[in-house]
């Protein structure tokens, strides 16, 4: 009896004793941290206008409801202080800097300019406001930060100490707080539409349509002539918020009710222009899913992603063998005593869907000779040499001629082009050229030969 007592203690303390949702609130931690950068940066010529004491609400307004740091702001100065210290302290918490005090600060500063004009609010505020208190006690910088190697250091040497314990409780009880939230909200939101006359008839969204401020034209009148997509979506969105709660349980359900709320506030963004109220809603459901969890979908992503990546390569390699195309292949005669230059070709490599591009180390024996090329030129900057023309292209042109041929490079072909017309692309490749590593091959019975140099 007293062994399975302590054997029920041990796994319910290594249960309570054991950070989870680490990387759900590290990415909330980033998301939010947008959000609200996004918020600065759309207001920022209007920052007098909606915050500043004579603007848009009269002084009585503003010193009005709960504390603020804005109360400060009783000059320009000062108001331009809060304004930019704000923007500081919401780019050092996306980052992960210094979390547990950056956390307590970027609360303040986020609550403060949303309760300042509460015309700007469209309801996700009032969720952001909740959680970021629970997200103050979470370990949120566990990824994606700049504190992220000092958690894991830290863990791994205190992870039986009492303070560190008591550390991942609060972090585990601030996740579970923030779940519940959402859950609440959902169920809370399901509950009152279900209640409503123009929600049971299905016809809520048609009238939500209706109104200019929260409909997208195009949308509009793609669903005004396809009635019975309002009905179904109408009733979806409250079957689904009053499920949510009960469909975590399980791995499979769970799943399907976060991906079905991300489509339902994908839509509301896209339907009604509320960007910050579906990108906090989002947001929020990040935090839902266990660090087990992201690494599955993670490595069903990457699957996923080889997958389509094969069938495209095959796809294109077929399209390469086509004679008119296969006449454009050219020979790249790159350093091989350059690490950076033979990672830059692996992954070229790897690229070259077509398989138009052959990569050939001019440190080979015989390569410079039945080329009929200068090594002292070769060392000096890439060359490429289309296949049966003599004409050689050097430099910035050879990477011209690599980017025509590979086709995720389309993208810089204008970039390169205009370096080229503006007179800087050849010298800025020779500058980054002359700049790389060598690393001499084939034995070290010379010193000399072994050192490791810059190209010359």
């Amino acid at each position: 009896m007293m062994s399975s007592v302590r054997t029920l203690r041990g796994t319910w303390l290594d249960f309570v004793y054991k950070e989870r949702f680490l990387i759900g609130t590290s990415l909330a931690r980033i998301g939010f941290g947008l959000v609200m950068l996004f918020f600065y940066c759309i207001h920022y010529q209007q920052r007098y206008f909606l915050w500043f004491t004579g603007g848009a609400l009269d002084s009585k307004m503003y010193s009005q409801g709960y504390f603020t740091i804005y109360q400060f702001a009783s000059s320009p100065l000062m108001f331009n202080i809060l304004f930019y210290l704000g923007i500081v302290i919401t780019i050092l918490y996306i980052l992960g800097y210094k979390g547990r005090v950056t956390s307590v600060l970027f609360f303040i500063f986020t609550y403060s300019i949303l309760q300042r004009n509460g015309f700007l609010d469209d309801g996700g505020d009032n969720l952001l406001r909740v959680l970021l208190v629970y997200m103050m006690f979470t370990q949120n910088t566990a990824y994606f930060s700049f504190d992220s190697k000092n958690f894991w250091k830290k863990r791994q040497k205190d992870a039986d100490r009492y303070k560190y314990r008591i550390s991942t409780l609060f972090h585990n009880f601030g996740v579970l707080a923030c779940i519940i939230q959402v859950c609440i909200l959902y169920f809370t939101a399901g509950s009152y539409q279900m209640m409503g006359e123009v929600w049971n008839q299905g016809t809520a969204l048609y009238y939500i349509m209706q109104v200019d401020q929260f409909s997208t034209p195009l949308l509009k009148h793609t669903l005004a002539s396809h009635e019975w997509l309002l009905v179904i979506f109408t009733y979806l969105s409250i079957w689904v918020k009053l499920a949510f709660p009960f469909m975590l349980f399980n791995r499979t359900t769970k799943y399907i009710a976060v991906f079905s709320i991300f489509f339902f506030h994908l839509g509301i963004a896209v339907g009604m222009g509320l960007i910050t109220f579906s990108a906090v809603m989002i947001i929020a459901d990040l935090i839902i899913f266990s660090d087990d969890e992201y690494r599955r979908i993670r490595r069903a992503l990457i699957r996923m992603k080889d997958l389509i990546g094969s069938k495209f390569r095959a796809f294109f390699r077929r399209i390469g063998q086509v004679r008119g195309i296969r006449m454009q292949e050219i020979t790249v005669f790159y350093d091989g005593w350059c690490p950076f230059c033979t990672k830059t070709t692996n992954q070229l490599r790897r690229m070259d869907c077509l398989e138009l591009v052959n990569f050939v180390s001019f440190r080979e024996e015989s390569v410079v000779r039945e080329n009929h090329l200068s090594i002292e030129a070769l060392e000096e900057m890439i060359h490429s040499k289309k296949k049966g023309d003599k004409d050689v292209k050097v430099g910035i042109y050879s990477f011209i001629q690599i980017s025509k041929r590979v086709i995720p490079m389309w993208g810089l072909l204008p970039i390169l082009y205009l370096s080229v017309w503006c007179g800087f692309g050849q010298k800025l490749y020779k500058f980054i050229a002359d700049r790389r590593i060598i690393i001499p091959s084939g034995g070290c019975d010379d010193p000399e030969e072994c050192k490791i140099h810059l190209a010359e």
